[in-house]
């Protein structure tokens, strides 16, 4: 199988965290501006959580090649041997752990024995079909 890449979901709220950051930010400046434009490095700590987040949200996505499922959003990055996967959660959407998404309503997948991902591919039929594809042996619970 050849590389085959998939875009995040990017629907949801992650849209309206960068937004309120970029709000909070410029209010922020705004209030003050005398004092940021005299001292333009006071910008540091409210530029870094945006860039960040731009970065999470440019640069979140999946790709497969032959066996191995690899993920990647900002600087969170992993990959994933396919046969190691025993259970995927089609819809749900989970808050904690190692979470390489933007979106709800994603994959949750179970590998090894107690070991957790969540991703939210655009499509996650397309994802959950590539992934049965290689290992048939996958518990698929909706």
């Amino acid at each position: 199988m050849a590389l085959k890449r998939y875009k995040a979901n990017r629907k949801g709220g992650f849209r309206l965290i960068i937004l309120l950051f970029l709000l909070v930010g410029s209010g922020v400046v705004a209030s003050d501006p005398a004092t940021f434009l005299g001292r333009p490095l006071l910008l540091l700590p409210l530029l870094g959580p945006i860039a960040l987040l731009l970065w999470m949200y440019a640069n979140t996505h999946y790709e497969l090649e032959q066996t191995t499922l690899r993920y990647q959003s900002g600087f969170v990055r992993g990959q994933l041997e396919v046969w190691r996967i025993n259970q995927v959660q089609v819809g749900v959407t989970q808050w904690t752990g190692v979470k390489p998404a933007l979106a709800g309503g994603g994959l949750l997948i179970t590998y090894n024995r107690y070991d957790e991902i969540y991703l939210a591919p655009a499509d996650n039929e397309a994802l959950l079909a590539d992934l049965l594809a290689i290992n048939p042996a996958i518990l698929v619970k909706r």
